[in-house]
């Protein structure tokens, strides 16, 4: 793993660092799910990720990632 991250530029670094933040700050929801649960639901997780990658939040880490 650390051969990958240094070879990321330090600009994808600093985003996905941002990106955590959001996270934490809750301006990004995660979905956790406890640990006994058997099947995952992929349309549903689809389904979130797509939402996702449609949010202006997600918009505005790539703009600032190409910047």
């Amino acid at each position: 793993m650390s051969d990958f991250l240094d070879r990321a530029k330090e600009k994808t670094k600093t985003e996905a660092e941002n990106f955590i933040k959001l996270i934490k700050s809750n301006k990004i929801k995660k979905r956790i799910l406890p640990n006994e649960f058997v099947d995952f639901p992929e349309t549903e997780a689809y389904e979130s990720f797509d939402n996702f990658t449609k949010s202006k939040e997600f918009e505005n880490i790539i703009k600032d990632t190409y910047k």
